[in-house]
C-alpha cells in the first residue's frame, strides 16, 4: 500500500518507510529506528507542495501498545488504514522470516505451541481484534479505512481505488499493481541471500542517499531482482496445524467481525480436503 500511495501525483509518502516514529520506545532504537523527535519527523515532510494527502506507513503501530494514543494526541484528525491478515497465515509469515533470518530452528507448529503458551510478542502481535480495538476506542469510525489482505492481493485494484477514495484523492488513477513488493519465502541459497540482504536494506530509508552516492542505481537493482529470485514459497501448513492456528484465534477474529463489520467467515471455516 505504500508504493501504492506513493505513486499517486495527490498523495506525498515518507520517504523514509516504517519511520516508527509513534511506536518509538525510549531506549530502544531497533533495526529502523532513528526517526525519535518531533523535529526529525517533520524533516521527512520537506518535500511536501500541493499534494491532498500527506502520509507514512509503519506496520509496528497496529500491535504497538502505545502508538494509537500518541497519534491521536498529535494528529486527533488523522485518517488510517489498517491492512488485517488472516491471523494464521501472518504468524506462520512472521514464522517463515525468522527462519529467513535463520532466528528460528524450530519446526512451526513446535513453536506455536510453546510461544502461544507463554504469550510470546509475536503471537500476541497477530490478535487483529485486540490491536485494533485501541484505535477505535480513539478515533471515530469513519477515520478508519480497514483493508482485508487477501482482497488486496486478489484485486489489488478495486480496493486501491477503494482507499485513494478515502483519502480523497482522484480514484481513477491507477497505479502499476503488477509489481509485488517485499517478496516472502525461503532461500533457495542461504549464502547468496546473506550477501544480497546488505545490498537490499541499502535502499531503504536515508541510507539510500548515503550508498548511492558511491554505488550505482543498477547495482540495487540488480541485486533486488536477484534477491527475490532467490526465494522459494515456503511449504504449506497442513489442514491440521492450520485448523489448530485458528481455533488459538477464533474469539478474537469474532469480535473483530462485529468491530469493523466484516465478513471473516472464509478465515474461520477452512476447506473440506
Amino acid at each position: 500500500m505504500y508504493e501504492y500511495c506513493a505513486a499517486h501525483p495527490q498523495i506525498f509518502m515518507s520517504p523514509v518507510k516504517e519511520t516508527r516514529f509513534f511506536s518509538h520506545e525510549k531506549g530502544h532504537v531497533g533495526r529502523h529506528g532513528r526517526i525519535t523527535t518531533l523535529e526529525e519527523y517533520a524533516d521527512l515532510f520537506d518535500g511536501v507542495t500541493d499534494e491532498t494527502a500527506i502520509g507514512e506507513a509503519s506496520p509496528q503501530y497496529i500491535h504497538s501498545l502505545n502508538a494509537a494514543q500518541r497519534i491521536r494526541q498529535l494528529l486527533p484528525d488523522v485518517k488510517l488504514i489498517a491492512s488485517i491478515r488472516n491471523p494464521v497465515d501472518r504468524i506462520y509469515s512472521e514464522y517463515v522470516m525468522s527462519v529467513r533470518a535463520r532466528e528460528q530452528e524450530r519446526e512451526f507448529i513446535e513453536m506455536f505451541r510453546e510461544d502461544s503458551k507463554s504469550g510470546a510478542w509475536a503471537i500476541e502481535s497477530s490478535l487483529p481484534y485486540a490491536n485494533l480495538k485501541r484505535y477505535y476506542d480513539l478515533f471515530d469510525a469513519s477515520q478508519i479505512k480497514v483493508v482485508l489482505f487477501d482482497n488486496l492481493t486478489a484485486q489489488p485494484e478495486t480496493v486501491v481505488a477503494e482507499i485513494f477514495e478515502f483519502l480523497g484523492v482522484d480514484s481513477a488513477f491507477i497505479p502499476d499493481t503488477t509489481q509485488i513488493y517485499n517478496k516472502g519465502g525461503i532461500p533457495k541459497n542461504q549464502a547468496l541471500h546473506s550477501s544480497l540482504v546488505w545490498l537490499r536494506r541499502s535502499t531503504a530509508g536515508r541510507a539510500r542517499s548515503i550508498a548511492k552516492t558511491v554505488l550505482p542505481k543498477s547495482l540495487f537493482t540488480l541485486a533486488r531482482k536477484r534477491y527475490e529470485e532467490n526465494l522459494q514459497k515456503a511449504p504449506s501448513l497442513t489442514q491440521e496445524q492450520r485448523q489448530e492456528v485458528t481455533d488459538f484465534y477464533r474469539d478474537d477474529l469474532l469480535k473483530l467481525e462485529q468491530l469493523v463489520g466484516r465478513d471473516l467467515s472464509g478465515w474461520l471455516n477452512l476447506p473440506v480436503m
